[in-house]
C-alpha cells in the first residue's frame, strides 16, 4: 500500500495555544495513491491527532503519526497544495485514505493505522473539526 509513499521533509512545527501547532516549515510528502506530491504549507496551523482525551491512554496525542495527522488536518481543511502551490481538494473519502496511507509511511503499523482509519472513517467531520476556522475558503 505505501510503495512510493513518503514525507520528503520533517515535521517541523511551534506550539501555539492548547493544543495546537503552526507549522513551521511546508510538509511534503509524496502520495502513492494519487501518484504525486502534497504540501501541507507553512503557517497552517494543525491540533495533530485529533484524538478525544479519554482515548489518549490508546492513542497517545502525540505519536508516529504526527506528519500523517498534519497532512490529513489539512486535507480536511482543503489546505492541501502541489510542489507549484496549486490546491489540491480532496474529499473525505480520499483525505482518509491518504491519512492511512501516509501512517503506514511513518513507521505505524499498518493494523494500528487500518484502526485507525476505520476511526477517522466513522467519526472524522471535517467541518467540526476542531480547527475549522483554519479551513481554506
Amino acid at each position: 500500500m505505501t510503495d512510493g509513499a513518503a514525507f520528503l521533509t520533517t515535521l517541523r512545527t511551534e506550539k501555539i495555544g492548547a493544543q495546537r501547532w503552526l507549522l513551521t516549515d511546508d510538509l511534503v510528502y509524496q502520495t502513492a495513491l494519487l501518484h504525486g506530491v502534497l504540501v501541507a504549507p507553512r503557517g497552517f496551523q494543525t491540533d495533530l491527532a485529533s484524538i478525544p482525551r479519554s482515548l489518549w491512554v490508546l492513542f497517545p496525542k502525540e505519536d508516529l503519526y504526527d506528519q500523517a495527522a498534519v497532512i490529513h488536518d489539512a486535507a480536511y481543511g482543503h489546505a492541501l497544495t502541489t510542489t507549484d502551490s496549486a490546491r489540491v481538494e480532496l474529499v473525505k473519502p480520499w483525505a482518509d485514505r491518504i491519512f492511512q496511507e501516509a501512517m503506514v509511511a511513518s513507521g505505524v503499523s499498518p493494523t494500528r493505522a487500518a484502526l485507525m482509519f476505520r476511526l477517522v472513517s466513522w467519526f472524522g467531520r471535517p467541518a467540526a473539526h476542531p480547527l475549522a476556522a483554519n479551513r481554506v475558503p
